[in-house]
């Protein structure tokens, strides 16, 4: 394949931009040409449009696509108390009893964790069903480079397995 579409399924716009945008980028360090979804379509086209979608897309000379899709989304939820064994400033009995019906000391915190998994899936548009299909799990609220290192380990993955070549 010589131009992959990538686009994201599902999420909102902008988060959609970005994970298509952080594949386009690794995808070029691999010499591969590609055009986001967002830039291709206003929205996303529906099960009505594909014919003109397919159009659109082979207008524009690209024969490969990237699709990205959340799959699941865990949120877990950790209590952490005010005292703990490897806690510092826990002090004595009496300190310890003290946070307890003083919390203004030190309060316990509820720590909230939550992963989206993505399903990646590499299609050639000649063909029925998908080449290669990866899952990517991305930890909201983390950063930027978190997203990119995920991406990176995502084309990574499709490169050394042959399925997309490294013209570079």
């Amino acid at each position: 394949m010589k131009k992959l579409a990538v686009v994201a399924l599902s999420g909102e716009k902008e988060r959609r931009r970005v994970i298509e945008n952080n594949i386009l980028a690794e995808l070029a360090k691999l010499g591969i040409a590609g055009v986001a979804g967002n830039d291709v379509f206003g929205e996303l086209p529906t099960r009505q449009e594909t014919a003109a979608a397919r159009q659109r897309l082979e207008s524009l000379g690209v024969d490969g696509a990237i699709t990205v899709r959340l799959v699941s989304r865990t949120v877990s939820e950790r209590a952490v108390g005010p005292v703990s064994a490897d806690d510092r400033y826990a002090g004595d009995f009496f300190a310890s009893y003290q946070t307890f019906y003083e919390p203004a000391i030190r309060e316990a915190t509820v720590d909230v964790d939550t992963a989206v998994v993505l399903e990646c899936a590499l299609y050639k548009l000649s063909e029925q069903g998908p080449l290669a299909t990866r899952e990517l799990t991305v930890k909201k609220g983390k950063t930027l480079e978190q997203v990119r290192e995920g991406v990176h380990l995502l084309v990574t993955s499709l490169e050394e397995a042959g399925f997309l070549p490294n013209t570079k």
